[in-house]
């Protein structure tokens, strides 16, 4: 699928009608457009672009988790820059001139990891751009008033140097230090979520209604299947090959796939449709719904049996130059999709929505029930955003970044298709090795270091 077709899947599947009112993504007041990459309203996006084009520098003074909404968004500038680019705004959007107008209409939301986003909120990143550019910046004004902000009085953004190399050579897997933290930034599909009119009041309390609780018990229960086994046992001095590892892998896919035959076999609404229509859904969302249940992280002795496995494969030069681009890039955004699940602490409850969000939201071209499917999304969507406004009421954009996390996993599962089969072993270390580096007070015995 090209960037277009999934971005046009990504708008159809993961939204409401289009004459449905949009919201901002950082404050949840009602959005005018795509500003840098995301939906937001005027305000937001002429703030980014201040802070961007003047490289401005804020200070929080509370605890660095200001709630952001249409009311509260100007107590806190630092908190408002902060979310601007954990949701994506584009900082190489805004035009170096100051002038309206990006510097490219096509260019997408971005994602940066929390270290970038550090050394952005510091000011370290602008000094980066200026050293290398060459340009020389005034002394900061401690004295700056409005909530801490502090002005520099340099020029516009210069051309940015290239951070790092996407290279990956043999020093990345010394001593299983594969892949540090995400340093670059890592583009998702535009994520242009809209709701209906009544979702844009985040003050008035929500109740979670029986219908929604009953429909959310049944997806727990639907969700409750046998514990995955890893399917072969590997003594301790064996050698892992490449083709063993494969061989190991394929059979854990095959377990995988089987489970969540069984789970469609339990949904709900599963005498509703025809067989023909469940088996074109599942064929177009396997990958999908594989990598959801691994962000998940609930079946730690496969997860440790399988790093247990990876440590006995060991890489070869050869192997880690002919490793691509591509290949490096998705180990990078896997590693922020997984941090970015354990930042938010995805609960069961919201998982299983997830996972029948996901499954509805497929391309359903030539389907004779599409309007009846479409329902079915529309119905989970609103479980899922009651669920989460109810539970987290502090929270007003929790819904909205839990779409984002499956927009996000769309993009990436679709690359993890495209790379090279003999790579996958070498992404596989990669990958968990990261996770393993989250997850170390969570594991079996066999994890801990």
């Amino acid at each position: 699928m090209s960037v277009t077709a999934g971005y046009k899947v990504a708008i159809r599947t993961f939204c409401y009608d289009r004459s449905d009112r949009r919201v901002c993504l950082i404050c949840g007041d009602r959005a005018t457009g795509l500003h840098y990459g995301i939906t937001s309203c005027e305000g937001c996006k002429g703030f980014f672009k201040r802070s961007i084009f003047n490289k401005r520098v804020y200070k929080c003074i509370r605890d660095k988790k200001c709630t952001m909404s249409r009311k509260q968004r100007n107590r806190c500038q630092y908190c408002r820059l902060v979310k601007c680019l954990q949701m994506g705004m584009n900082r190489k959007a805004i035009r170096e001139d100051g002038m309206p107008g990006g510097r490219n209409k096509t260019t997408g939301p971005v994602y940066i990891s929390e270290e970038a986003i550090r050394r952005i909120m510091a000011g370290e990143e602008f000094d980066d751009e200026e050293n290398t550019s060459g340009n020389s910046s005034g002394e900061c004004d401690p004295s700056s008033p409005n909530n801490g902000r502090i002005d520099r009085n340099i020029s516009p953004d210069s051309p940015r140097s290239s951070g790092s190399s996407r290279s990956l050579d043999s020093n990345v897997l010394k001593d299983s230090c594969l892949i540090s933290e995400v340093s670059t930034v890592i583009p998702y599909l535009p994520a242009c979520f809209a709701y209906s009119s009544h979702s844009l009041s985040w003050t008035e309390t929500y109740s979670f209604n029986v219908h929604s609780q009953s429909l959310l018990q049944q997806l727990l229960q639907a969700e409750k299947t046998k514990q995955l086994k890893f399917p072969v046992l590997i003594q301790n001095r064996c050698a892992m090959t490449p083709s063993k590892l494969l061989a190991l892998l394929c059979q854990l896919a095959d377990e995988l796939l089987f489970q969540q035959i069984m789970w469609i076999k339990q949904l709900p609404f599963f005498k509703e449709m025809l067989i023909r229509h469940y088996t074109c859904l599942l064929g177009a969302s396997w990958h999908e719904l594989v990598l959801l249940q691994a962000l998940m992280s609930r079946d730690c002795q496969v997860l440790g049996d399988l790093c247990g496995i990876i440590e006995k494969y060991h890489v070869s030069k050869d192997t880690i130059h002919r490793c691509t681009d591509e290949a490096v890039e998705v180990a990078k955004q896997l590693n922020y999709l997984f941090r970015k699940f354990r930042q938010l602490g995805v609960t069961e409850e919201e998982y299983v929505c997830m996972k029948v969000i996901n499954f509805l939201s497929q391309d359903t071209k030539g389907f004779s029930n599409v309007a009846h499917l479409e329902q079915l999304k529309k119905c989970y969507l609103n479980v899922c955003q009651e669920y989460t406004a109810s539970q987290y009421p502090g929270q007003p954009t929790r819904f909205v970044d839990l779409m984002a996390c499956l927009t996000m996993i769309h993009n990436i599962s679709g690359k993890l298709l495209g790379i090279p089969l003999h790579q996958l072993p070498l992404l596989l270390k990669v990958i968990l090795h990261s996770f393993k580096a989250v997850l170390t007070d969570n594991w079996p015995g066999q994890m801990q270091e």
